[in-house]
């Protein structure tokens, strides 16, 4: 039996573009006995927790992803012509990286669509595992406009960036003449750079009848009709999640690029866990415990409040210096290092934090924090009723 799993895929996410639903996808790859399936939806993560839930709890192995747009030349360039590039997160050093990406395309990149480039690429791709992508990618897409140079320089672009183990010539064939075209064009062009070659299928919905629906949307996103002869449309009803028989039907004369797929669905190890708590790090001075620091700034916080850091709120100081306060001690069960990082910055920059632990003697102490660090100040009540 021929094994395969889909890399490039479209959820709902790939918004008016993609019709596949997640829960969708989980079932129909179940069926078909899959046990690998990838999200790559175009330019974005919103779907990044959601596919790994659902495809857990399917007892099937998720990989992350996302279909980037690769600017042509640097993203300060006012430039609208963009490449996609399918990104796949190997590990969770990956996962932040795509994350930064995908954040940064949209901030810094964005003319048209979130874009990204070489030198972002460069900088963020350690654990990370990239394909040329489909037609529109900057390989293909620079054969079948008949740059041939361009397009081996970014092949070999990209190859010196991510490495030969971890770049792969993407080789699609939905019935489309161009790709059968470029497809001449690829598979030498990966032997000669000692590349491999990977086989996907351009996912944007889940069974072949659903083609004329996505034609509709399409035509939603482009704002034109079904009549418009100049419309956007698909050349093919082939972007439906085929079984691994059909894969390898397809690319028959290509076993290697489908059993490539399995390869990399293995070497993508990215486990988000959603046991225990996901906090951030936060480095305190040297000779510092997270507690004693978080006591510090209270202590400083009270000192500029109330003239003093002891003894009741507005009363005097407890004779013979010092009290150890309770919204310090609650601060050695409750996270000290995320409460440190946070109330760290001066107080004026302090933004409200709604806290809402289960007990209530938390949630003064935390209000009891958060008003010795932050302005304008609040005064926590006596007591919780």
């Amino acid at each position: 039996m021929a094994e395969f799993a889909h890399l490039h895929l479209h959820t709902e996410f790939s918004l008016l573009d993609g019709m596949g639903r997640i829960d969708d996808y989980v079932a129909r790859a179940k069926a078909l006995g899959m046990q690998h399936i990838a999200i790559s939806d175009h330019g974005v993560m919103y779907a990044a927790m959601d596919w790994h839930k659902a495809v857990k709890n399917g007892g099937l192995h998720p990989i992350i992803g996302m279909e980037a747009y690769l600017a042509d030349g640097p993203i300060h360039a006012k430039e609208r012509k963009s490449y996609h590039l399918l990104l796949l997160c190997e590990n969770e050093v990956g996962y932040r990286n795509l994350l930064q990406l995908a954040s940064k395309a949209s901030l810094d990149g964005y003319y048209y669509r979130p874009r990204i480039d070489l030198d972002m690429l460069q900088k963020h791709r350690d654990g990370l595992i990239a394909t040329s992508a489909c037609l529109g990618g900057p390989v293909a897409n620079n054969f079948l406009t008949n740059r041939p140079e361009i397009a081996r320089s970014y092949a070999g672009s990209l190859a010196e960036i991510f490495g030969s183990d971890r770049f792969f010539i993407e080789v699609q064939d939905h019935g489309i003449p161009d790709q059968i075209e470029t497809n001449r064009e690829l598979v030498p062009l990966a032997k000669a750079l000692g590349l491999q070659l990977v086989a996907t299928n351009d996912v944007h919905y889940v069974n072949q009848a659903d083609a004329p629906a996505q034609d509709v949307l399409v035509c939603v996103q482009t704002n034109t009709t079904l009549n418009d002869p100049k419309r956007l449309r698909s050349e093919s009803d082939q972007l439906y999640f085929k079984s691994p028989a059909e894969m390898a039907a397809v690319f028959e004369s290509l076993p290697d690029a489908v059993a490539n797929t399995i390869r990399i669905a293995e070497m993508c190890s990215l486990d988000l866990g959603f046991n225990g708590y996901q906090l951030p790090k936060f480095d305190v001075p040297s000779g510092a415990t997270p507690e004693s620091y978080l006591e510090s700034l209270c202590r400083e916080g009270a000192r500029q409040l109330y003239g003093h850091d002891g003894g009741e709120v507005g009363g005097e100081p407890p004779p013979g210096g010092q009290r150890r306060g309770e919204p310090v001690t609650a601060a050695e069960r409750d996270h000290p290092g995320v409460g440190a990082g946070h109330y760290s910055r001066p107080r004026s920059r302090c933004r409200a934090v709604a806290v809402s632990p289960s007990a209530a003697s938390r949630r003064a102490n935390s209000s009891a924090i958060a008003t010795l660090r932050c302005l304008p100040p609040v005064q926590p009540t006596a007591r919780v009723r």
